[in-house]
C-alpha cells in the first residue's frame, strides 16, 4: 500500500472517530442528573403555580426547555399534551392559568439536557370552585364618560342627569322617559365577571323593567333581579349575564314601552370570579 493511500485512510479514519465522538457525547444521556415534580401551590378556581426541582447539574450540563406538561387526562406527555416554560434553576416554576374550576388536572416537571428529555413523577391537582370578587364600583355621582340617549323624551328633560334620590345618594337619572334607553360606558374585565347594580323604572301601578345588557353592541340578555323590589316604588337589584374578559363598551338599555317612566340607575358593581 502506498504512503499516500494509508494517509488519506488514516485522515478518514479520524474524521469517523470524531463523528463518534460527537455523537456519542451528544445522546448519551446524563445519569445524574434528576427532575422532581414538586407540589403546586396557590391554586385557585383558574389558576395555580407550578413548582420542579433540576439535582445534579454540573459543568457539562447544557439545560434547555425548562416547564411542565399538562394535561385534564393522567399519563401526560409530550406528543400529546400541553407544555408551559418554567423560569429559575435548579428551582423552577411556571403560573398556569386559564383553568377550568373544580376540574382535576395532571402535570410533570421537564427539563431538556444535551438534547436528552428528563421527566418528573406526575402529580395532580384539583380547581377551587369558582367564586365572585368585588373587583371595582361606580357609585353613579357623575356621568362623566358615559354617554346617553332618550330616544322618545317626554315632558321631561331631553337627556340623562344625576339626581339625589338615587338608591344611595346620587344616581343617574332620565325624567319621564319613554321608549328606548340608555347609558354606555367602558369597562375592563380581567377575568369573566358580572355586573349588579340597582334600577327603578319609576311609573305607578307598574313593575320595574328588567334592563337589557349590550356588550360591544350585541346583546346578551336581560338582568335579572337578584334582591330589592320590583315594585317601581322602589329600587331593586339586578345582575347582568355572565361577561367575558376585555375591555368592553357597555351598555344597559331600558325600553319603557308605550308609557312615561323616572329611569334611575345607581350603585353598579363589577365583579369577577378568581
Amino acid at each position: 500500500m502506498s504512503k499516500q493511500l494509508r494517509l488519506i485512510q488514516i485522515y478518514l479514519l479520524a474524521i469517523l472517530l470524531g463523528s463518534c465522538e460527537s455523537y456519542l457525547s451528544w445522546t448519551i444521556p446524563n445519569t445524574f442528573l434528576r427532575v422532581s415534580t414538586e407540589q403546586p401551590e396557590n391554586i385557585s378556581s383558574r389558576s395555580a403555580d407550578l413548582h420542579g426541582l433540576i439535582e445534579n447539574i454540573n459543568d457539562s450540563t447544557v439545560l434547555r426547555d425548562i416547564g411542565f406538561l399538562y394535561s385534564t387526562e393522567p399519563n401526560v406527555t409530550i406528543q400529546d399534551d400541553d407544555y408551559i416554560l418554567a423560569t429559575g434553576s435548579p428551582e423552577f416554576v411556571a403560573k398556569l392559568t386559564g383553568l377550568m374550576p373544580e376540574t382535576k388536572y395532571y402535570f410533570r416537571a421537564c427539563v431538556e439536557d444535551n438534547g436528552t428529555m428528563y421527566y418528573g413523577k406526575e402529580v395532580s391537582f384539583t380547581t377551587t370552585e369558582a367564586e365572585l370578587n368585588l373587583v371595582s364600583s361606580n357609585n353613579c355621582t357623575s356621568l362623566s364618560g358615559v354617554n346617553t340617549l332618550l330616544s322618545q323624551p317626554g315632558p321631561g328633560p331631553d337627556e340623562w342627569g344625576i339626581s339625589s334620590n338615587g338608591y344611595d345618594g346620587s344616581c343617574w337619572y332620565a325624567g319621564s322617559a319613554y321608549g328606548i334607553n340608555w347609558v354606555q360606558f367602558q369597562a375592563n374585565f380581567t377575568h369573566e365577571g358580572v355586573m349588579r347594580f340597582w334600577i327603578q323604572t319609576f311609573n305607578p301601578g307598574y313593575s320595574n323593567k328588567q334592563p337589557t345588557i349590550f356588550i360591544d353592541g350585541s346583546s346578551i340578555g336581560e338582568a335579572e333581579q337578584i334582591a330589592g323590589d320590583q315594585s317601581s316604588w322602589n329600587f331593586m337589584q339586578v345582575e347582568t349575564p355572565l361577561i367575558e374578559s376585555g375591555n368592553h363598551t357597555i351598555k344597559i338599555e331600558i325600553n319603557t314601552g308605550s308609557v312615561y317612566n323616572n329611569i334611575s340607575i345607581d350603585e353598579i358593581e363589577f365583579f369577577e370570579y378568581d
